[in-house]
C-alpha cells in the first residue's frame, strides 16, 4: 500500500469518502461546512462540487450517480446534470430531530439507506434508521452514542456497525432491511476510537481509528 497526499486543502470535518468507479473519482463531505468535494484521479485536482447551508452527515449515490445527502434537516437529492450538481428544492424526509444529525450511512444491495443518527451531546439517544422508497423510516437500533463505520459481508448476510464512543464494532444478521442477533466482534482497548471502516472481499474489517 502506498499513501500519498492529494493536496494541501484543509477541512473542518472531512468524512464519508466514497469511490465512484464510473468517474474514477473519490467524493467526500465536510460535515460542518456543508460542502461536497471530489478528487478525480485523471485530473489530480480537488474540487468543491456543491456548497449547502446544511450540516451533511453522509451521502450515498443512486443508480444514476446522483447524490442523496443526509443532512441535519433530512434527506435531499443532488442531481447530476453534465458537470453540474444541482440541489433539489424539496426533502425526501424531514429527519432527524432537533439537536441531532446523521453520522455515516450505507446502501444495501436493494438500495435501502441505513443511516446512523447521533445526538449533539453524544448521549446514548442515538439510533440506526433505515430508509426505503415510499415507506416511513424505521428505527433498527437504539441506545447508540456515536454511530459510525458500516459495512456488509460479501454474501450480504451480515451487517456491521460501529459505536465509536463505546469502542465497539457489532455484527448483525441482515435480511431485507432488518437486523437481528447483535454480537460484538471487535472491542478496541487502546488509544483512539473506531471510526470509519470497510469490509473487503475476504470479509475482513478494515478499520480507521480516530
Amino acid at each position: 500500500m502506498v499513501v500519498k497526499s492529494v493536496g494541501e486543502k484543509t477541512f473542518e470535518l472531512a468524512e464519508n469518502p466514497l469511490w465512484l468507479e464510473s468517474e474514477n473519482t473519490f467524493f467526500w463531505v465536510d460535515i460542518e461546512q456543508g460542502n461536497i468535494y471530489r478528487y478525480c484521479l485523471d485530473i489530480a485536482k480537488i474540487e468543491c462540487i456543491l456548497s449547502t447551508q446544511y450540516r451533511i452527515g453522509a451521502f450515498v449515490f443512486d443508480e444514476n450517480d446522483n447524490l442523496i445527502l443526509l443532512t441535519e434537516k433530512g434527506l435531499i437529492r443532488v442531481r447530476k446534470e453534465g458537470e453540474k450538481y444541482l440541489l433539489d428544492s424539496d426533502f425526501y424526509f424531514y429527519y432527524p430531530l432537533k439537536n441531532e444529525r446523521f453520522n455515516d450511512a450505507i446502501c444495501d444491495q436493494r438500495g435501502r439507506i441505513i443511516a446512523g443518527i447521533k445526538r449533539d451531546d453524544n448521549s446514548d439517544k442515538g439510533r440506526l434508521v433505515v430508509f426505503e422508497s415510499d415507506k416511513e423510516p424505521r428505527i433498527l437500533q437504539k441506545g447508540i452514542q456515536i454511530s459510525n463505520g458500516m459495512g456488509f459481508s460479501k454474501d450480504n448476510k451480515y451487517f456491521y456497525h460501529t459505536d465509536s464512543l463505546k469502542k465497539e464494532i457489532y455484527r448483525y444478521n441482515y435480511n431485507e432491511g432488518t437486523i437481528s442477533n447483535k454480537k460484538i466482534v471487535y472491542k478496541h482497548e487502546s488509544s483512539g476510537v473506531p471510526d470509519g471502516m470497510t469490509i473487503d472481499n475476504e470479509d475482513n474489517i478494515n478499520l480507521y481509528l480516530g
